[in-house]
């Protein structure tokens, strides 16, 4: 595929801050020429995504403080195949201006099908139908994560306990209104890579259980430790195509497996469901998950609508004189025995403009037919 990229350099001014190499530009497409409105430009360089930026109305976009190097723009959009610029040089003191002619390949989802048991392949790569799907899911997490900026989402956030019997011990529910930050907490990928999704930092507090966030989806350490496949909704679901990803074989320590589902008519991130596996026995299985769902706004700009969090509770139990494996705890001695469950989440039931202007509400469920 011809690559369509036209620079021009600037020189910054006089005693400009080291770091302060700029790379700003603009979108169009190749074809019709129409400034690509909502598209995410990411800077690459050998390795990672060092900065992305999401285009205006007018195809605009800027990436500043970006450090000296050698660089290619990858160009996402919802329900297109991503495109990539050649590489170029940007110099100390440079702002680097681009004119990107992007090619506009269609991504058909609703033409790929799933039948049986897809095998995790070790790159998405591996086969182009989960390349396809994967590289959708991760546009609409990259515009998620540098996407509109001023959005404010009203909603409700509920907080409770069960005890291991399933029984309601606490229950809060209160209004929350926030700017719709991720929700999980997470670390730098390699530091995911090396020591696992949960992580003791702390032995009275207990694990602590990280999530995946935007850049872990788009790490090459994440790619390296994960295998994928495709996976097939249920039958009420028909509309939706997921790709799943699991510890790759052999990967022991503690880690999170999960399905990416998409909208097969619009490409659109739908949910994001995720479990911890590889955990120790008296954590029951699905006892630690996360979901996130979203929503696209009238311009196609991903919002998330809702999240929760569900994480075991660890009850230290008398010291017994043995060692059983099913109840041995993570600090190597003792022993532990599951004390209940932490549930947390937000459902969104608006989002708002910077100016007040709702552009997303919930739907409110329809009534229930008479005699149901």
């Amino acid at each position: 595929m011809r690559r369509t990229l036209a620079l021009s350099f600037l020189l910054l001014g006089a005693g400009a801050p080291l770091g302060a190499q700029v790379v700003r530009g603009t979108m169009h497409e190749e074809v019709s020429g129409r400034p690509i409105e909502g598209g995410l430009a990411q800077l690459l360089d050998s390795t990672r995504v060092v900065a992305s930026a999401v285009s205006d109305e007018q195809g605009r976009f800027r990436l500043p403080e970006v450090p000296p190097g050698r660089y290619r723009v990858r160009a996402l959009r919802i329900g297109y195949r991503p495109w990539t610029s050649d590489s170029f040089t940007l110099g100390a003191g440079q702002e680097l201006a681009l004119a990107l002619q992007v090619a506009g390949v269609p991504v058909l989802l609703a033409e790929i099908e799933v039948t049986g048991t897809s095998p995790c392949q070790a790159r998405p790569e591996a086969d182009r139908r989960v390349a396809l799907v994967w590289d959708e899911a991760r546009t609409s997490l990259g515009l998620l994560g540098g996407g509109r900026s001023g959005l404010t989402y009203q909603g409700t956030l509920t907080r409770r306990r069960l005890d291991p019997q399933g029984r309601v011990t606490f229950l809060d529910t209160y209004p929350t209104e926030s700017r719709g930050a991720w929700p999980v907490t997470s670390l730098p990928a390699e530091s995911l890579a090396a020591s696992g999704f949960v992580q003791v930092h702390d032995t009275l507090l207990g694990p602590t259980y990280y999530g995946p966030d935007v850049a872990a989806f788009f790490s090459d350490a994440f790619l390296r430790t994960h295998c994928f496949r495709l996976v097939a909704a249920s039958r009420r679901e028909r509309h939706l195509l997921g790709v799943g990803f699991a510890p790759a074989r052999g990967r022991t320590i503690p880690d999170i497996e999960g399905t990416l589902w998409l909208d097969r008519r619009s490409g659109a991130l739908v949910r994001l469901e995720y479990r911890y596996v590889n955990l120790w026995r008296w954590v029951p299985r699905d006892g630690a998950r996360g979901e996130l769902t979203f929503a696209r706004l009238t311009d196609g700009t991903p919002v998330m609508t809702g999240w929760t969090i569900t994480a075991p509770i660890a009850r230290r139990l008398p010291w017994s004189g043995r060692r059983d494996p099913r109840t041995r705890d993570y600090f190597g001695a003792g022993e532990v025995a599951l004390g209940g469950t932490s549930e947390e989440g937000v459902v969104v039931k608006e989002v708002r403009a910077a100016d007040g202007r709702v552009l997303w509400r919930r739907e409110a469920p329809p009534p229930p037919r008479p005699g149901t």
